[in-house]
């Protein structure tokens, strides 16, 4: 015990001198989909194997550099798989967002065996898979002369949502002595037209947990209004220590008593007779330990990242129409040092998919068709129907024609409960102001449609540069029992399949012409001296 004491008072000079920073919202949208964490370490006792002694703390052990890549340009690195979601589902899983998270403590940074060059905190090294790497400039959450933690937005780099993800020459100090750690994170949200919609909160930040206690207030939500309420909690954390106890993560409701309840999920289990142990350089996801990664040790000496399953047997924590709750990061015994946490909880939320797709004038479909002429009578054709848990209201679709086709539209048809606006060529718009009877919850599909014109000749064309026609409508709605603020929006699709949806593109047709071959010509009176010509857009 005395030498416990002794550990954790020489740790709070060591570390305790970063400032904290307050957690703010990086990232909060609601989605037909979910939430994935993953990550791993850059510190071990060797170079590529795994490290499992959970008797260890990282200021007991002698680290070097992990360094998994055989790639001479890195000094460390480290992977995580990420399998698909939802394998089954005739969806696909798109990423709609992903942050890169990376941090690292220290003694001070030059007291180890290796040199840290500071002005290199904000960079490291990404891949994906067998691709080269890319070099990834991070935003400053925390630079202390103890602890730094930085976040890159990743999303354009991602080409799918499973895959093998690397990260390599994160600036870290190896050795032996307290509070030498350093890793990463990968948070990503993904959309699955086939899931139920999620609200999702990311909050980051830094804060000491020695003998305190972090509130991170989660609201902006509104839970189902009958039946189980499903949500899961996601994490990431320096210096919790899988050798010492009492610290801890409760959550408080409006149906917890006002301390809240502590969480137990899978691979951070309650320790009979040794107390709380939820931060404890685990890798854990919803069913346990993570050992989906390179290496794959259990003791990551000091990093922690987890992603679970909100314990709600019979809603007895989270409650039906319930908008807000708390999560609460304490301690007892050890020291540590939280800096990212996510929320993501089944909402209900209306979803209007629109597929549209254009037919010539004997009904024939030619979305995608190369061999449209000039001056084609072509129709647009539009489905919507609503594919969420709630029923819609106040749902307008709007058209803008592209510059390719005739300023003007024909032979509007709509259903009963569906209302146009007049075209207006200013804007070249059309509005359908749709009832809501007709987008309740699991409704059927309803068909709009109206008549366009290819444009007559090259004169007309405004894009010779290209002789492909795009065109996309979109929605805007609200939900009837979950408003939101600003109201929804959703695009077209080409095509809704077998999985009733699609990922959001437009509806493309192309112009057989070879418009290297057009003649653009206008005559112009030159009644002064000079005469202004306007180009093709």
């Amino acid at each position: 015990m005395k030498k416990f004491i002794l550990l954790q008072c020489f740790f709070l000079v060591a570390i305790g001198s970063a400032t904290a920073q307050q957690f703010k919202i990086r990232y909060k949208n609601t989605v037909k989909g979910d939430m994935i964490v993953v990550g791993n370490t850059v510190l071990g006792t060797t170079k590529t194997g795994n490290f499992d002694d959970l008797t260890k703390v990282n200021g007991s052990v002698d680290q070097v550099f992990v360094d998994i890549d055989n790639d001479p340009n890195t000094f460390n690195s480290s992977s995580a798989n990420v399998k698909d979601p939802n394998p089954g589902s005739t969806c696909e899983r798109k990423v709609k967002k992903a942050f890169l998270y990376w941090a690292a403590s220290s003694w001070g940074w030059y007291g180890g065996k290796n040199k840290v060059d500071r002005n290199k905190f904000n960079q490291v090294k990404f891949k994906i898979g067998s691709a080269n790497y890319q070099d990834i400039i991070g935003t400053k959450i925390l630079d202390s002369n103890d602890a730094y933690i930085y976040v890159a937005d990743v999303t354009d780099k991602l080409i799918g949502v499973a895959g093998t993800y690397t990260v390599a020459n994160i600036q870290a100090v190896t050795g032996r002595s307290t509070g030498y750690a350093g890793g990463w994170t990968l948070f990503i949200v993904y959309e699955d037209l086939s899931k139920p919609a999620r609200n999702i909160t990311l909050f980051d930040g830094w804060e000491e947990i020695s003998n305190t206690t972090k509130e991170i207030k989660i609201d902006g939500f509104t839970t189902v209004p009958t039946g189980p309420v499903k949500a899961k909690i996601a994490f990431a954390a320096l210096e919790g220590d899988v050798a010492y106890y009492g610290d801890g993560l409760r959550i408080k409701t409006n149906k917890t008593s006002h301390l809240g309840v502590y969480l137990h999920p899978p691979g951070r289990e309650y320790a009979s007779g040794r107390g709380e142990n939820f931060f404890k350089s685990f890798i854990t996801d919803e069913n346990g330990e993570n050992f989906d990664r390179n290496p794959k040790s259990r003791n990551l000496l000091g990093i922690d990242v987890g992603i679970f399953d909100l314990p709600n047997a019979g809603n007895n924590i989270l409650g039906n129409n319930t908008s807000s709750a708390s999560l609460f990061a304490s301690t007892n015994g050890d020291v540590y040092y939280p800096f990212m946490f996510a929320f993501s909880v089944e909402v209900i939320q209306p979803h209007i998919a629109l597929e549209k797709r254009v037919y010539d004038a004997a009904n024939n479909d030619v979305t995608n068709a190369t061999n449209i002429a000039f001056g084609a009578s072509l129709r647009y054709k539009i489905r919507f129907r609503n594919t969420g848990n709630d029923d819609a209201k106040d749902l307008v679709i709007t058209d803008i024609l592209p510059k390719s086709l005739q300023n003007n539209v024909s032979g509007i048809s709509v259903p009963s409960g569906v209302s146009p606006s007049t075209y207006n060529p200013n804007t070249r718009e059309i509005k359908f102001t749709v009832d809501k009877s007709l987008v309740k919850r699991g409704s059927a599909w309803q068909e709009i449609s109206f008549g366009v014109q290819v444009a007559n000749n090259c004169n007309d064309w405004r894009d010779p540069c290209a002789n492909e026609v795009e065109n996309s409508a979109f929605a805007t709605y609200n939900g009837v029992e979950n408003p939101v603020n600003g109201g929804i929006k959703t695009y077209s699709f080409p095509l809704a399949g077998s999985c009733g949806a699609a990922t959001e593109a437009p509806t493309i047709f192309t112009v057989a012409t070879d418009f290297s071959k057009c003649a653009y010509k206008e005559t112009i009176t030159l009644c002064q001296a000079n005469a202004v010509l306007t180009a093709a857009d």
